[in-house]
């Protein structure tokens, strides 16, 4: 299936999210990543879907990155008034 395609198999969409195969059947079973289950043997996501979810992870790791920053500015604050409080 052409990665330019509307629908995505697993294999597809692990490797759009870096995610293992078996991870991404996860999210569909818990309900995370919607799927279209066409028999017990084949199961397609749908492109906006694994978009979706990649915003996600983005947008949590930009979070992350954003709180680590706020705790080094506090930190750097608190070194330069050490530093003034020095004889």
């Amino acid at each position: 299936m052409s990665t330019e395609s509307s629908l995505l198999t697993p294999r597809e969409a692990a490797e759009i999210l870096r995610l293992s195969e078996r991870h991404v059947r996860r999210l569909v079973a818990a309900g995370t990543l919607k799927a279209i289950k066409l028999s017990d043997r084949k199961t397609l996501i749908p492109r906006p879907e694994v978009e979706r979810l990649a915003g996600i992870e983005v947008e949590s790791k930009l979070a992350r990155l954003e709180r680590v920053a706020e705790r080094l500015e506090r930190l750097a604050l608190r070194l330069e008034d050490l530093a003034d409080r020095q004889p």
